[in-house]
């Protein structure tokens, strides 16, 4: 999920908003997040098995998705206003729901991925499974609402920093996901 890496998105994304509007959306997004999830959790492999999607496209499939969204954490787009960018492109206008925030930023490719997987890896594990993701959404829910503390501490170009950091970190996952199912593939 990636919460200390999704601060600079989140603040790029609520920096209009006040302090009680930037709570009250990272609540309800990290609480969207922990429901795509665990909706995945137990129903991803039957859309898998349903449309017929194997595990090795799966991951290379998140793999591409997530390398995007990293290229573009590194090498921004421009909008119109020059003056902000948005990873994921233009962003409607109002409040942010569902997109870019719960999905797919803390519920992206990568979560979906790994939560499918391990779902079908050990499927006797599921409330194990459970619990890691109600843990890893509280966890992202408390460094979420500190984030105007810990942004406060590093300043914007310390923001910008560590979204460029964090996007070459992705990329390495992405590439990595990307080779185990290709290598998954190529097995078969």
């Amino acid at each position: 999920m990636d919460p200390i890496g999704n601060i600079p998105i989140f603040a790029i994304v609520l920096e209009n908003k006040t302090l009680k509007q930037k709570n009250w959306i990272v609540v309800r997004e990290v609480i969207f997040s922990l429901i795509v999830l665990i909706l995945f959790l137990f129903i991803g492999n039957s859309i898998l098995n349903y449309l017929n999607i194997s595990q090795s496209s799966l991951k290379i499939s998140g793999s591409i998705i997530l390398f995007i969204i990293s290229i573009r954490m590194i090498f921004p787009m421009a909008t119109h206003s020059q003056t902000q960018h948005y990873i994921f492109g233009e962003l409607p206008e109002g409040e942010p729901f569902l997109f870019p925030l719960a999905i797919p930023s803390l519920a992206g490719p990568s979560a979906i991925t790994t939560v499918i997987l391990i779902s079908n890896q050990n499927p006797n594990m599921i409330d194990i499974w459970m619990i890691s993701i109600f843990v890893s959404c509280i966890l992202a829910l408390l460094i979420l609402l500190s984030s105007n503390y810990i942004l406060r501490f590093i300043g914007k170009k310390g923001i910008y920093a560590l979204e460029k950091l964090m996007g070459m970190a992705l990329i390495a996952i992405s590439v990595e996901m990307f080779l185990k199912g290709i290598k998954e593939f190529l097995n078969f």
